[in-house]
């Protein structure tokens, strides 16, 4: 059983002892359960689809791709096997397209995914798993991406284990609007600016987590989603930003929960052509 530990900042806030999520969103890092293939190797994939033939003379050409492929029972020789057909379609006419985005230290990460009513490719880069991209998920090098076949049901929450989204107490920051200047730094740099002069206990242990920038975007042929643009601030959550002028951000706490909710109500936006409804 585990001990009650409690999370000191949210237990001053609120004046009454409250547990630190720290080691249970530990527990529930993102695992990719695809395969990692090369750039060149999903480009070829989707060739196929597109009735690519690759004769006797071009298969050294594209040896090293076909293996990844063969690895990952998408090809057997030269030619997609039923569950490469259904990716490489996807990949090539799927009706409703995702992408997320999400920035951190300069280094940006990115989840394609395409779909239909039922199933999504979904290609990925790193995770973002306790406060970084994680390295330690068994990627080959920078150069190559995860891909999974995931449930259409399923897709939002796989993108929170993606994004590291889990239990977090959202505290109100004071000030609740920076800088663009500043939030810049803080995401890009190794050694952020202080806090503001200003900033209230919680601000300040916000700021001593790894943020990182994210946006999900969805189109189908009727039309493309407003991103949904939010800080991700380690174990402190999601604060949704919005820019009330010119000079500065303003950081609105959303519990996670929400988040999800967000997502999922901006997929089904996207799948039945209807206007978002959790904005």
């Amino acid at each position: 059983m585990t001990s009650f530990v409690p999370d000191a900042a949210t237990t001053s806030t609120y004046d009454t002892a409250l547990p630190d999520f720290t080691a249970v969103v530990s527990q529930q890092r993102m695992h990719h359960e695809g395969f990692w293939l090369s750039g060149n190797t999903i480009q070829l994939l989707v060739d196929l689809g597109q009735d690519l033939v690759i004769g006797r003379l071009q298969k050294l050409k594209y040896s090293a791709a076909l293996r990844e492929l063969e690895t990952a029972a998408l090809v057997e020789g030269t030619k997609l096997t039923r569950y490469g057909q259904v990716a490489s379609a996807l990949m090539n006419d799927a009706p409703y397209q995702f992408g997320v985005s999400a920035l951190h230290h300069g280094q940006e990460e990115m989840l394609q995914i395409w779909a239909n009513d039922g199933m999504a490719v979904v290609v990925a880069g790193s995770a973002w798993n306790d406060g970084r991209f994680d390295p330690d998920q068994q990627r080959p090098d920078d150069q190559h991406f995860n891909l999974d076949m995931v449930p259409l049901l399923d897709l939002s929450t796989h993108i929170l284990r993606w994004l590291g989204i889990g239990p977090a107490w959202n505290l109100p920051l004071e000030p609740d609007a920076i800088g663009a200047d500043i939030l810049d730094a803080k995401v890009m740099r190794d050694a952020p600016p202080p806090a503001p002069s200003d900033a209230n206990d919680a601000f300040k242990d916000a700021w001593t987590e790894p943020w990182m920038i994210w946006s999900f975007d969805g189109s189908s042929s009727v039309g493309s989603l407003e991103s949904l643009t939010y800080v991700h601030a380690g174990r402190r959550g999601q604060y949704r930003l919005a820019q009330p002028d010119d000079q500065s951000l303003l950081l609105v706490p959303f519990s996670s929960s929400m988040v999800l909710d967000q997502i999922e109500d901006r997929i089904q936006a996207v799948l039945f052509a209807r206007p978002v409804l959790l904005t």
